[in-house]
């Protein structure tokens, strides 16, 4: 189980996907980047954890890695959410490899 700071280090190395495209936004909504830090400032790590997902899923699935899906399903189990966030980041990530030949 992982602790809170311990969480809030990991969210915060997730989170550096987000400084690639600092402009990157919900439609028609504020970026993730500034929706992250609000979170993260708040202790809402849950939420925090959610932007970094909705990111990956949408717009930033050439940052998924076999690294950073472990570290995200590692936090939605120590946070107990379930949601369909892993099934999405599968799928993005699925899409965004080259296919073998």
């Amino acid at each position: 189980m992982l602790d809170t700071e311990k969480m809030r280090v990991e969210l915060r190395k997730l989170g550096g996907v987000l400084d690639a495209d600092i402009s990157a936004s919900y439609e028609g909504g504020d970026t993730y980047k500034n929706s992250f830090e609000e979170y993260m400032r708040g202790h809402e790590f849950g939420l925090a954890l959610e932007v970094i997902c909705d990111y990956l899923a949408a717009d930033g699935s050439k940052f998924i890695d076999s690294v950073k899906m472990t570290l995200i399903e590692e936090l939605h189990n120590a946070m107990q959410i379930q949601d369909n966030c892993i099934s999405r980041l599968e799928s993005a990530w699925s899409q965004a490899r080259p296919s073998p030949r």
